[in-house]
Parts: structure tokens; sequence; C-alpha cells
């Protein structure tokens, strides 16, 4: 072979390397960006004890008795600032307050009493807001309650969400329940998806909505489009617009202008089986694979999964914040470090690499859940076994229409923001000189040495 082509071909090799290092040196800075914005208060920096200082040597004269040394206080600490603390995991705006800025918080409970001028996004359980929002809201929580005076849209996916007060702008709400209370005032329009959706408010825009059951005992002032098995109008509702629903039983509003002032038209819903064979085959085939997946990376990284588990098990809100900032940030360096032709077959890897690590983010949270559920029958297992139960139970939740979505969302975003703080933990320990020891594996075989 021609010598010029053989140098050619290894100096292009030799820069796909280079390329492909730095690519992954990006990316990896990009979600440790992530995970120092979304971490928790920092802590003081523990500092050395001062040493007293050293006394003059004493003169020839007159030999008098030192006074014992003692050591020297400790300087104070700083105060934490409010709501830094970890064993205090919520953030409380108190009434006659005001923060000027958007928040971002990842916090078990979330309370606004006061003024928040700004928009509000809330990763946590609980939000409750009865002062005032001047910007959007998003929320990703078990509960939203909305009591106070919200300035603009609001985007709710939760558990429960229920409003009394006042939006001033549009609401798309996704969860179990959603209520809209007869004290509630939309300006704009309601997007409702959940099992159950009661719209008992003043709504001046349109209303949409999609659920297990419907009902509206409300005003809407624009068309109103319902969608579900079970759908009730109440004689004190009011539709100014047209009303289009689909159920399975028709209801008796073809000429009852008194509640809807347009057009009513009904479209019957099929009657469907809730679960069948193909749903059961497709489940269970969703949840093998996702089992063997799991006993496969336990045993392939037996020594990082402790640690990846251990983030799920002591901060797995932090890791849900990361891991979803992740999921963005990794994907987009991805994109832009297309740039260079040289660089495409390095992003194909990454993307490749990315998406198994998505997937495989379920592990460390089947653990997880394996373990809490075997702990509360009184029996403990390794990582093995409690996967083994995790991974059946974790996919019955995400069988549940709406719900699971959003528990599968959660799963991911949990286990890849954990693996994301584990190889970060990693990286700061080797740059720091040395590797911590590896936490012992229950149950499960010692590794080769």
């Amino acid at each position: 072979m021609n010598p010029i082509n053989v140098m050619w071909k290894r100096g292009r090799s030799a820069l796909g390397a280079r390329v492909l290092l730095a690519l992954l040196l990006i990316t990896g800075c990009g979600a440790c960006a992530a995970a120092d914005l979304f971490a928790a208060e920092p802590k003081p920096s523990r500092t050395s004890k001062p040493k007293p200082p050293t006394p003059p040597e004493p003169s020839a004269a007159p030999d008098v008795p030192e006074p014992p040394a003692h050591d020297a206080p400790l300087p104070p600490r700083p105060p934490k600032k409010s709501g830094g603390d970890k064993n205090n995991p919520r953030y409380v705006l108190e009434l006659g307050s005001t923060n000027v800025g958007d928040l971002y918080l990842f916090k078990d409970a979330v309370v606004i009493r006061g003024k928040q001028d700004g928009d509000l996004i809330v990763f946590g359980r609980e939000l409750e807001v009865t002062g005032t929002v001047t910007g959007d809201i998003n929320a990703f929580t078990q509960s939203v309650d909305l009591s106070g005076k919200m300035g603009d849209s609001v985007r709710a996916m939760a558990q429960s969400v229920r409003v009394t007060g006042d939006i001033d702008g549009d609401l798309v709400a996704v969860g179990e329940s959603i209520i809209v209370d007869k004290t509630a005032h939309i300006t704009g329009d309601l997007d409702a998806k959940g099992a159950r959706v009661e719209m008992d408010g003043t709504l001046d825009g349109d209303f949409t909505a999609t659920g297990g059951e419907v009902h509206l005992r409300g005003k809407v002032g624009g068309s109103a489009e319902l969608k579900g098995d079970v759908i009730e109008v109440d004689d004190q509702a009011h539709v100014s617009g047209d009303l289009n629903y689909t159920s399975r039983n028709r209801l008796d509003l073809d000429h009852d202008s008194k509640i809807v002032g347009g057009d009513v038209e009904y479209v019957p819903g099929e009657s469907k089986p809730k679960v069948s064979s193909g749903c059961v085959i497709k489940w269970f085939f969703w949840t093998s694979t996702a089992l063997l997946a799991s006993l496969v990376s336990l045993a392939m990284f037996r020594r990082s999964a402790p640690d990846i588990v251990a983030a799920v098990r002591t901060d797995g809100l932090r890791s849900a914040g990361i891991g979803f900032i992740s999921a963005i940030v990794i994907p987009v360096a991805l994109l832009i470090s297309c740039i260079l032709i040289i660089t495409i077959p390095a992003v194909v890897l990454g993307y490749i690499a990315y998406f198994m690590l998505l997937y495989l983010a379920q592990v460390p949270v089947a653990v997880f859940v394996g373990e809490v559920l075997m702990a509360r029958a009184g029996k403990s297992v390794g990582p093995f076994g409690a996967a083994a139960v995790g991974v059946p139970a974790m996919y019955l939740v995400f069988a549940i229409p709406v719900i699971g979505k959003l528990a599968l969302f959660a799963v991911l975003f949990t286990g890849f923001g954990a693996i994301v703080i584990t190889i970060w933990t990693a990286r700061q320990a080797r740059r720091a000189g040395g590797m911590p020891p590896p936490a012992p594996v229950t149950g499960a075989a010692p590794a080769p040495a």
C-alpha cells in the first residue's frame, strides 16, 4: 500500500479520536453544569482548626511562668440561606414578601403566600399558591392547589390539580383528578386530561377535556369539546358556543338552548375492553425485556451500581431535576457537534450511548422500588432480587392510563440524573487524586480481580 495513504489514514483516525474525546468532555461538562445549577444549597466549606499564635520568646530577665495554652475558638459558621437546608425540603414565600425574578425550585413542598414577580417552575411533591404569581406556572408535582392570583398561563402535570383562585390565562392540566372549583375564574382556555375532570367555575375561553369521567357544572364562554367514558352536564351549566361530545351514552341536550347556545354534536363512543390479550402480551414482553436488561446491567456494572442506587435513594428529587436538564442538554450538544463532517461518526456513537443510558436509567429506580417493597414485607434482598420485584411493579404502574406516562418520565429522569451525578462524583474523585472504594453489593458475587 502507498505509505502516503497509510500516513493519511492514521492521521485521520487520530484526529477522529481527539474529536470524540473533546465531544465527550463537552457533553460531560454540560451535564455537570446542570448538576451544579440545580444542586441543593451549597454547604459552607470545612476549614481546618486554626492554631493559636506562637508566643514571643521570653526575655532573659525574670522567669515568668507561661499561661497554659488553649485552642483558639472556631470561627462562627455562616448562616444558611432560607430554603437551602436539605433537612427542610420546603420553600415558603411568606405573606408580605416579594421575590423578583423567575424561580426554579426542586423542593418537596413549595408554598407561595406572598408575591412571585416572575415565572414559577416547580419539580416536587406539592405546590400551593395562595398569594400572587405574575408569570407562568409550570408544575411537575404530586399535587397542585391554586387558590391565589395567577397572572399568566398555568401548566400542571400532577396526580391532583385543584383550582379555586383566578388564572389570567390558559390552564393545561394532566393528572388523575382535575377540579376547577365554582369560585375559580379562568380568562383563557382550559385543556384537561385525566381520570376525572370537573369544571364548576367560570371559563371565558374554550373547554377541552378528555378523561374517564367529565363533569360540567360551570360556565363556558366559548365552545366545549368533551371526550370520556362518562359525561355529565348539569342543568346549571352553560356553554355559549357549540358542544361536541363523545361518550357511550347520549345526553338530552339537543333542544335545550338554556344550557348550550350553539349546536350540539354527539359522536358515539366505541366500547373497548379495558384489558385485552394483546395488551397483556405487550406488557409481558416489555416487562421481560426490562428485567433482562436490569439483571445484565447489574452484573456488568456491579461496582458502580450501588452508588447510582444510593443517589436515587438519598436525593431522588435532585436526581430527577438533573436528569430532566441532562436529557435536553446532551442531544443538543451532540447535534451542535455535527458542524464538522469528521465528527458525524462520533455523534452517531454518542446518540447510541445516550439512548442506551436513557433506557437503562430505569434500572436503579427499579432496584430502589424493589428494596422498599421488600422492606415493607420484612425481607432483605440483594440488588438482583430487588430488580426482579421492582421492574414488574413499575411496569404495572406504567400500564395505567395518563398516570403511567407521568410515572415513566419520572423514572427515566430520576435514574438518568442519578447516573450523571455518579459519573460526576467519580470524575471529581479522580481529579482529587484518588478513587473512593466501591460500596459492597449485598447478595452479588465478588468482582473478579
